[in-house]
């Protein structure tokens, strides 16, 4: 039952996206963070509106003369944006929620963090259209909410330093992305 319940529903997103505009992009400025692998698929609702759903995912581990640095996450974020002229094309306006669950190290201190952050996002951006099917995204997010983690003093196999979890702000992209529109 759960199965024929799921087709209709994909059946019916599939048709009511048919005369919808489809766009999927990178952020490259996001594989410079130690190679971090991100995608984002955005439908448009209106002229003004488009929804996206994007994913990050970094298992890599870097050891350059004796340190180690790493930025591991899998996030993922839903998001909606406002488009004041036209939807993929000129200034536009994000809102949207997401989770993140990474381990990072050497970056910014030399003990490893690992936790979850839930968190709201805030982004303000404008897109380029380089040509029909090609954009070039330039933005910020910021992003403030709720993060649980655990300070370890190693690599791997350390003791807990400590554990804190509590609120906070911060700039979560830097975004120069290219996106191809469909």
């Amino acid at each position: 039952m759960k199965k024929v319940l799921f087709i209709i529903i994909l059946s019916f997103i599939i048709t009511t996206l048919k005369a919808q505009k489809l766009s999927f992009g990178t952020n490259i400025a996001q594989n410079v963070n130690l190679i971090t692998l991100n995608a984002e698929a955005s439908v448009s609702l209106s002229r003004h509106y488009s929804i996206s759903l994007s994913a990050r995912y970094n298992p890599w581990r870097y050891n350059i003369n004796g340190s180690i640095y790493q930025n591991k996450q899998r996030t993922f974020s839903f998001e909606t944006r406002y488009w004041p002229w036209y939807v993929f094309s000129g200034w536009w306006l994000s809102s949207g929620i997401q989770y993140k669950e990474y381990s990072q190290m050497g970056i910014f201190s030399s003990y490893r963090y690992e936790g979850d952050k839930y968190s709201v996002l805030l982004g303000l951006g404008y897109t380029y259209m380089l040509s029909s099917h090609f954009n070039l995204d330039i933005g910020l997010k910021l992003y403030s909410g709720f993060d649980k983690y655990r300070k370890y003093d190693a690599a791997c196999c350390g003791f807990t330093v400590d554990r804190k979890q509590g609120l906070f702000v911060g700039l979560d992209d830097i975004i120069v992305g290219i996106g191809y529109v469909f």
